[in-house]
């Protein structure tokens, strides 16, 4: 497996989180750091300018006013904190891919990497979207075949969209576009 550093003008992560849980997110940066460097953009909400003296010097930090959401009042009172993070995802990827990114992987901040992302950046070259399954195959203990399964994994969704890449083409873009309608 090629561990070598992607190109910082190829890849990156995007993450976002509340002002709340920063320390989140410093953790979260420090283990991407350590298996490559590929940058990160952080979206703090509700950052009074202060959130930057507490991350890697290399991070771009965002705010809600730099993701251009539609009707940001109304947009940030409708959610919790949490809910606001998951809502602003596509916003926060298309900002990535605005500034010139060709494959943007987006984060929750309450993971930590313990390994290369490589796998996930080089799918991105020949995917368009890379998305990670909640289970990778039917659950054992169970006698019915998967399709079954399939109605207790609609609350949390098939998919997990704390890990989601989306690679920079025409493909990308739409599916980007589609999440955030």
């Amino acid at each position: 497996m090629n561990t070598s550093p992607l190109p910082a003008y190829d890849a990156c992560v995007v993450a976002c989180v509340t002002r709340d849980r920063l320390a989140d997110a410093v953790v979260l940066i420090d283990s991407i750091q350590r298996y490559g460097a590929v940058p990160v953009m952080l979206a703090v909400l509700g950052d009074d300018g202060t959130a930057s003296r507490h991350l890697p010097s290399d991070t771009t930090v965002l705010n809600e006013c730099d993701l251009a959401l539609p009707d940001l009042q109304r947009f940030f009172f409708q959610y919790t904190g949490f809910e606001l993070c998951c809502a602003i995802k596509p916003w926060l990827v298309e900002k990535a891919m605005a500034a010139g990114y060709g494959r943007v992987l987006y984060l929750d901040c309450d993971i930590h990497v313990y390994a290369s992302l490589r796998l996930i950046f080089d799918e991105l070259s020949t995917s368009a979207v890379v998305l990670t399954p909640h289970y990778r195959a039917a659950l054992s203990h169970r006698a019915e075949p998967f399709p079954s399964h399939v109605e207790e994994f609609r609350p949390a969704g098939l998919y997990n969209a704390g890990v989601v890449g989306v690679a920079n083409t025409a493909g990308g873009q739409a599916f980007a576009r589609w999440w955030r309608h």
